[in-house]
């Protein structure tokens, strides 16, 4: 999981009930903090793909995005963008 602030309370909350989620399936959940930083945010996701994770859960803003180079790399690690997601056309959007 890739977060922009650990600070946010809502950023807290949610990360709570994903790593509860995970453990009662079997999954160890992987949190990087980016600070709002675009190349820590880079770096950190390059990592995580190479390590051959099983998936990714991006909690992005408008003005702190994945590299598209890099997400273009790896197609097939299934990915969920949340509080944001991409207008690119190839994405699907849950809103409510």
């Amino acid at each position: 999981m890739l977060i922009t602030a650990s600070t946010n309370p809502f950023y807290s909350e949610l990360v709570r009930g994903v790593e509860r989620s995970c453990f009662e399936r079997g999954y160890s959940l992987v949190l990087c903090n980016t600070e709002g930083d675009e190349q820590r945010m880079n770096r950190n996701l390059e990592t995580l793909m190479q390590k051959r994770v099983d998936g990714l859960l991006l909690l992005c803003t408008e003005t702190h995005q994945p590299s598209p180079e890099i997400m273009q790399r790896y197609p097939s690690v299934p990915t969920v963008m949340m509080d944001w997601a991409p207008f690119d056309g190839d994405s699907d959007l849950i809103s409510g």
